[in-house]
């Protein structure tokens, strides 16, 4: 977000006794001039009389217009980012404290732990990221967000969750949920490794009248979704279908080969239906990775 004094946004009487009385959201309704905020830009909250109630986060979208982060007035992003780390260090040292014999857990929750918006979960070595408002979806702050987590629990493989409805609400853009932290880790498992535990997993948790799972591609390049999805159906012995819904990794391909260039849909039409032919197999466990050398 840029830099540059916060707006104020001023809200009514009761909104302002709301958050006097400790409350920390302030609905749209309640608010009276939004001084012409951007959508996740840090913000200073007014009452009517002009009194100063505290720093929040605005959205454009969501009926929750105002999620306070404090009860100071903020002066600058630097001190946003500053109080976004502190509290990370404090909700990491809490879980530390009071999660004993267990590698998964909730580490922040939402205003739970003054970080509202914001969800992360540990599972094992494997930590995912869930933005649930505007403010956290800019790059440096997401990308201030991951590089605190990685220095207060030194994880190397960070994965963001996407949920796209939340996405809708807020108007965020869409996107897959996929790897943001740990693609050069030097511990990184191979895709047999991989798709032996996801089967371990899934057997363990999704009942057998499951009819089929279907998998994204999650950030992964095409090749890397394709040889995930037929190493697990090599292992065999599966109650349920494992087949692929993917987005990105079907349309990359044809998307480079046509280049918005109507003397390339043809090629472009082969690339899909390359992409299209491998996926096929590898949903019954009979991709080979030189079949991707061939044209298509």
């Amino acid at each position: 977000m840029a830099n540059g004094s916060p707006r104020k946004v001023i809200v009514n009487e009761r909104a302002a006794k709301r958050l006097r009385d400790g409350h920390v959201w302030v609905y749209a309704s309640d608010v009276l001039n939004d001084a012409g905020a951007k959508p996740g830009a840090m913000v200073h909250v007014t009452g009517p009389k002009d009194k100063i109630l505290g720093s929040a986060i605005y959205s454009s979208s969501s009926q929750i217009k105002l999620r306070l982060v404090g009860r100071e007035a903020l002066r600058s992003e630097e001190e946003l980012l500053q109080l976004v780390r502190q509290r990370l260090a404090e909700a990491v040292s809490y879980r530390t404290k009071v999660v004993h014999n267990s590698n998964a857990c909730r580490l922040v929750f939402s205003e739970a732990d003054r970080l509202p918006g914001l969800i992360v979960d540990r599972y094992n070595d494997v930590f995912t990221v869930q933005v649930l408002t505007q403010a956290w979806a800019a790059p440096e702050r997401k990308q201030a967000i991951v590089a605190a987590l990685k220095d207060f629990t030194g994880a190397e493989n960070i994965v963001e969750r996407a949920d796209a409805r939340i996405r809708e609400l807020e108007q965020l853009p869409e996107m897959e949920s996929g790897l943001v932290a740990g693609k050069k880790s030097s511990k990184r498992a191979d895709v047999d490794e991989v798709a032996e535990k996801t089967v371990k997993l899934l057997k363990a948790c999704v009942p057998a009248a499951v009819p089929g799972i279907a998998f994204l591609s999650g950030g992964q390049s095409d090749e890397e979704a394709t040889a995930h999805l037929d190493a697990m159906n090599r292992i065999g012995d599966l109650p349920w279908k494992l087949t692929f819904s993917y987005g990105r990794a079907l349309q990359h391909a044809p998307q480079k080969a046509w280049s918005g260039r109507s003397e390339n849909v043809a090629a472009a039409q082969r690339a899909f239906a390359h992409r299209a032919r491998m996926n096929g197999l590898a949903s019954m466990g009979q991709w080979k990775s030189d079949l991707e050398r061939k044209a298509a």
